[in-house]
């Protein structure tokens, strides 16, 4: 028999034998009444009995599963997954944030954009329609040229 099969069938036998002695204990249980737990002062009190046997039982199964390898891989496999989940979702947000960003800056023009509109902006006579800096000529509007400056010095 593989080794899984061997330990299926032990445990198999185990809880059985487990939920009969708790059955036991229960029938011998007033109605309502339940199995105190292991230790506690209500435990303490009870005389040696099935009821005693079904606490200390109860105990020893809950320390068995908790205390099990394939339980522990389970929870561990759990826990990993939660850990992983609460990753993605922060992942998923931060992500989001990031394209967000990104519309944003689709939607500002390109430097080729840029020259384009510039281009499309410029006059008729060929100037641009915005002033390059400069003196200019305080009636026409137009920029000095490097010649008028130094006519108007001298």
């Amino acid at each position: 028999m593989p080794h899984n099969a061997n330990r299926d069938a032990h445990h198999t036998a185990l809880n059985r034998w487990t939920s009969a002695t708790v059955r036991a204990a229960r029938s011998a249980l007033p109605p309502g009444a339940d199995i105190p737990a292991y230790g506690s002062p209500q435990w303490l009190a009870l005389p040696f009995g099935p009821v005693k046997l079904a606490a200390l039982v109860i105990a020893a199964e809950t320390w068995r599963r908790e205390t099990d390898p394939v339980q522990i891989a389970a929870r561990l496999r759990d826990e990993l997954a939660a850990t992983q989940w609460a990753q993605d979702q922060r992942d998923a947000e931060d992500w989001a944030a990031i394209q967000q960003s990104v519309r944003a800056l689709r939607r500002l023009p390109t430097p080729a954009q840029v020259a384009e509109r510039r281009q499309a902006a410029t006059r008729p006579d060929g100037r641009p329609a915005d002033h390059p800096g400069g003196p200019v000529d305080y009636w026409t509007g137009r920029p000095l040229t490097n010649h008028d400056t130094e006519s108007e010095a001298a």
